[in-house]
């Protein structure tokens, strides 16, 4: 059986966000806190194989969608324009119900490796959304 796109993309961001700072973390943890972390790294797979392929796709592609069209205005010079979408997109997914358990899973993620994801799109101190690479 062929894997979906969405879902090797889940299983990269999985093993980037969970496994790596396992790694990276291994010679300083007891096993107790190890096997915590395995645990949990259990709870966020199951997380994201709740979502349903259908939204992840609309999500997906109405994501492509934006980040094209700030980019597109990014390039034109519009730079206020592409802030004011990329702020009532970002308030758009805040709202959206497909978004929420999406969202869940990757606070779990994000819980799980502290400080992995330092310059984040919701970080008002991130810089303008046509800076971002």
């Amino acid at each position: 059986m062929k894997i979906p796109a969405l879902h090797a993309r889940s299983a990269i961001l999985f093993v980037t966000l969970v496994c790596a700072p396992l790694a990276q973390a291994q010679n300083g943890m007891t096993e107790e806190q190890m096997q915590k972390m395995m645990a949990n790294a259990g709870k966020l797979q199951a997380c994201m194989q709740n979502i349903d392929p259908a939204v992840m796709q609309r999500l997906e592609e109405k994501g492509n969608a934006m980040q094209t069209e700030i980019k597109t205005l990014c390039a034109a010079g519009k730079r206020d324009e592409a802030l004011q979408k990329a702020m009532v997109y970002g308030k758009e997914m805040s709202e959206s119900g497909d978004f929420k358990q999406l969202r869940d899973c990757g606070e779990m993620a994000v819980a799980m490796a502290p400080g992995f994801i330092a310059n984040n799109p919701g970080n008002p101190d991130a810089g303008h959304v046509c800076d971002a690479n």
